[in-house]
């Protein structure tokens, strides 16, 4: 699902103007955690397990916005613990908008429909609602029989209320890849903004996510992404000039080695424009001719 235009452009300055200034290393995202605390006991879950003391601890408003004014990034991902069992997470949203940062707020969504009131819809705002699957993995994942009933009812809320509203996934092994794929399927349906997971087991999830054909999994292979195809024999490096994903791998890496002037760039551009054009207007041909 696309990323919105305003935050791809955002990260993009953020990433032009850091390799300006020469940093070799720098954010994109703050993770931040203002408590450990959470109103579900997950059995994968090893932060229940933690003392009181340390449960009952909260980041104040401020430590947070100096935490977001010390690292510099774009984009801020509040986790916990549950952050809505803070009393004062509304105003720590409120204060990274008006820094101009991208807020993504995740919840297992039991408090959502109670707290919901007290935010209100930005482009940089994003819920995300925690949902390991469908009805019956979500429910056996944290422990609690009800939780993706009350959690789908939440997104339906939260979507009606005009807010950007996305998922958050885990995969375990174990996971059935028809069956994930159909929660998914599910999910778009439901006109969810975005989807994320983590997993277990990569090859499982390449399963559900991509099932494309072997030749669309080596061309990244072939592009030299992983390792330059100077290591590569004669031969393939010649198969390699021939695969568009070379062309802009080449070019990605002028750019951060601080060539814009390079040949490979400029090539890359026209080549990759040129691809762009045909295959947006092969899909609209495609989708116009599917749908009649």
């Amino acid at each position: 699902m696309p990323v919105p235009v305003s935050q791809m452009w955002t990260v993009a300055t953020y990433v032009l103007k850091q390799k300006l200034m020469g940093r070799k290393r720098y954010p994109f995202v703050l993770m931040l955690e203002p408590l450990f605390r959470c109103n579900l006991a997950c059995a994968g879950c090893g932060k229940i397990d933690y003392p009181d003391e340390i449960l009952n601890q909260r980041m104040s408003y401020q430590q947070c916005m100096d935490a977001i004014d010390e690292c510099g990034a774009p984009a801020v991902s509040i986790a916990g613990g549950e952050p809505l069992l803070h009393r004062d997470m509304a105003k720590i949203v409120e204060g990274y908008i008006a820094r101009d940062k991208f807020v993504i707020l995740c919840t297992n969504a039991l408090l959502l429909a109670k707290k919901i009131d007290q935010y209100k819809p930005h482009p940089n705002f994003t819920w995300s609602i925690h949902l390991d699957g469908d009805k019956g993995m979500h429910d056996k994942s944290v422990c609690q029989d009800g939780t993706y009933d009350r959690a789908i009812a939440a997104i339906k809320l939260a979507k009606s209320k005009g807010f950007r509203t996305q998922i958050n996934c885990t995969l375990f092994d174990g996971t059935d890849p028809e069956r994930t794929a159909k929660f998914f399927d599910e999910m778009m349906a439901m006109g969810v903004d975005g989807m994320t997971d983590s997993q277990a087991r990569r090859e499982q999830v390449l399963t559900v996510l991509q099932p494309a054909p072997a030749l669309l999994r080596l061309a990244p292979l072939l592009s030299g992404i992983l390792l330059p195809m100077t290591y590569a024999p004669h031969w393939l490096q010649t198969v390699a000039k021939w695969n568009p994903f070379s062309w802009a791998v080449d070019a990605t890496r002028a750019l951060f080695a601080s060539n814009p002037a390079d040949a490979s760039v400029w090539k890359a551009l026209i080549i990759m424009t040129v691809l762009t054009l045909a295959a947006v207007t092969w899909a609209a041909r495609y989708f116009a001719k599917s749908v009649r």
